[in-house]
């Protein structure tokens, strides 16, 4: 039921059309125009997993900053704790470096143009969904399938990770671009 909320708005596969190449080539156009000048982001996210082996759905929030490649995940609720990555971070962990440009990129809509994934489009009517099927190993190992969807203005609204566990959907709300945004928030947390 939970996820239902989170998911209203956003149609189910059933009632998407899958785009043409010619289609899917001006939607990636649309979207990486929309996202093109995005220098950074603040935004909410309602984050609601669902596991394979658990019953209940674990549902958290909190916000998200992203900045010149950086970014902060801090959830509030239902406890406190902080994901940031930093430039030291990105280069010497190669999974951490695929897992924070996966989530960056996902929020932006970069990874379209990504070769590490197949990408089919799909059109609910307004905005787009985007499947992307990870290609590469390390990628294959955290996801089966990613699904972001796009608003009426060509920005993500929703991302979904099919995991082979289970699933998780990242729901933004309240997003801000191109604010200003304090260096101190993409320091690394101890």
């Amino acid at each position: 039921m939970v996820l239902g909320l989170y998911a209203a708005g956003f149609a189910s596969a059933q009632d998407m059309k899958q785009l043409s190449e010619a289609e899917t080539r001006k939607a990636v156009a649309a979207i990486n125009s929309a996202n093109a000048g995005v220098k950074s982001l603040q935004a909410d996210f309602m984050q609601v997993k669902e596991m394979k082996m658990i019953k209940e759905r674990m549902v958290s929030s909190g916000k998200m900053y992203f900045q010149d490649g950086a970014l902060r995940w801090e959830y509030t609720k239902p406890s406190r704790s902080v994901f940031v990555t930093d430039k030291d971070q990105m280069k010497s962990n190669r999974m951490f470096r695929s897992m924070a440009g996966l989530m960056a990129g996902s929020v932006t809509g970069i990874n379209l143009n990504d070769p590490s994934f197949k990408v089919t489009m799909f059109s609910p009517g307004k905005g787009y969904v985007a499947e992307l099927m990870p290609l590469k190993r390390e990628l294959k190992q955290m996801f089966t399938l990613i699904r972001l969807h796009f608003g009426p203005d060509d920005r993500v609204r929703q991302v979904e990770l099919e995991e082979s566990q289970g699933r998780t959907v990242i729901t933004l709300s309240d997003v801000k671009y191109n604010v200003s945004l304090d260096a101190g928030l993409f320091k690394a947390v101890e």
